[in-house]
């Protein structure tokens, strides 16, 4: 998951590391330009997104936080609808679940998508939010 995530950033998301990995100028290749630059990364959301369940068995088995690296690392905009959820505690209340959700939205914010700033700031000044899900 972690690693799928990671080349769907760098060839679709990630625009400078794309043109320099991904020549598609000199290889005539046409993987993630134009339509698709934005499908397979929200393809791909959509893809792991059931493994986000609340069923016991998956989260005992890692597969909820290794998801949640994913879409750390995938950085796309469309984890938001998935991961707000997690951070609300709609979906778990376990707050080691809810602090790497927020943490998930860390690289989001970094890139300057507004609404995951807004989210994280929510989370942050909320004096009633769990000490571990606020301090992540």
């Amino acid at each position: 998951m972690v690693a799928l995530a990671s080349i769907v950033r760098l060839a679709c998301i990630d625009r400078k590391s794309s043109e320099t990995r991904f020549p598609t100028m000199r290889h005539g290749s046409q993987f993630c330009t134009g339509v698709s630059r934005d499908a397979i990364p929200r393809r791909l959301v959509q893809l792991l997104t059931p493994y986000l369940s609340a069923n016991e068995t998956r989260a005992e088995s890692g597969d909820v936080m290794a998801v949640l690296s994913a879409f750390n690392i995938l950085g796309h905009d469309s984890i938001i609808d998935v991961v707000v959820p997690l951070i609300e505690g709609r979906s778990a209340d376990n707050p080691s679940l809810r602090s790497k959700a927020v943490l998930t939205l860390h690289k989001l914010a970094h890139s300057g998508d507004q609404q995951a700033v807004r989210i994280l700031h929510t989370v942050y000044a909320n004096p009633s939010e769990n000490y571990q899900v606020s301090n992540s």
